[in-house]
Order: structure tokens, then sequence, then C-alpha cells
């Protein structure tokens, strides 16, 4: 059976209520020098209720969280990309914020 993988989704107009969704592109990813995380990379971002599936974005598995937002044409620029971004908030800082995420009662990794 194929891991599946949620993006998670903020709901403004309903008192930053978070809900996950289910990504159907996402594949696992390792990002280097972050190894010990798990991240999936996907095409599928919600705006809305709206899918947008043109660039690779980069989520952290267990939250569903975006690292970053950020958004490539290709797959190992949008790890560039998230190495980057992580290394600026730092390895020892990054367990805080998955830690403090909702979790997605989904997940299965």
């Amino acid at each position: 059976m194929d891991t599946k993988y949620y993006v998670a989704k903020w709901e403004r107009w309903n008192m930053g209520k978070q809900t996950f969704v289910e990504c159907p592109s996402a594949k696992p990813i390792t990002i280097p020098d972050f190894e010990e995380f798990k991240f999936f990379v996907h095409r599928e971002l919600i705006y809305g209720d709206q899918w947008a599936k043109k660039n690779w974005r980069i989520s952290e598995a267990t939250t569903g969280l975006m690292c970053g937002g950020n958004e490539s044409p290709t797959i190992q620029g949008c790890v560039e990309l998230t190495k980057n971004i992580l290394n600026r908030i730092g390895k020892d800082k990054f367990p805080m914020y998955v830690n403090n995420a909702p979790k997605s009662p989904f997940c299965e990794v």
C-alpha cells in the first residue's frame, strides 16, 4: 500500500480551523542535512477550494505544513530552495515549529 500524504489547509473564515486534504501527487523526499525529518514533494497547493498544480513544493510530513512556501518548476530546484529556508531557520529550531504545529490525524509516516 502506498503512503498517503496530506497538506494543511487553514480556513481563516472559520476561526482559523485547520483541516487536512490528501495530496495525490505526493512522494517522499529527503532534504540534505535534514535527513531526520520527514518531507514530501508535491504539486498541489490549496487556495480556498481551488487546487494550484503549477510548481513543486515541499511539506513536512507529520503536519502537512509547506516549508517556506517555496515553489520551483523542478524538484531539484525545490529541494535547494527548501534547504536554504531550513538552514535559515536552523536545524536546532526547526523541531520547535514541527512540534508546535497541529499533526495530521491521517499521517501515515
